[in-house]
């Protein structure tokens, strides 16, 4: 998912986890990852800020507290598979947004 950045913003917060649908699935390994998009300079996004990991059995959550670059244009929100197939990677953004102060 994409999002631009509103003027004025100063970070980008979210907490992420593996869904509790998954609690005791061993299988469940994801990471989270925040690129930002450069727009107007054609840059390839870079990524601003990575979980590790998250698996059941160890880390399930992790929080986003992410200082903003004046010249992101956009946030992108990606989950990736952490160690196998997505079969049981069910994943969740949550109170995901910009602060302005």
């Amino acid at each position: 998912m994409r999002f631009k950045i509103s003027q004025g913003a100063k970070r980008f917060v979210a907490v992420v986890g593996i869904d509790d649908v998954m609690k005791g699935w061993e299988q469940s390994f994801i990471r989270f990852k925040v690129p930002g998009d450069v727009v107007e300079m054609g840059e390839d996004p870079s990524v601003m800020a990575q979980s590790p990991v998250l698996e059941n059995a160890t880390l399930r959550k992790w929080y986003f507290d992410i200082t903003l670059d004046e010249r992101y244009r956009e946030v992108v929100l990606v989950v990736e598979e952490g160690r196998d197939s997505v079969s049981s990677d069910h994943a969740d953004w949550c109170d995901a947004g910009f602060i302005t102060n």
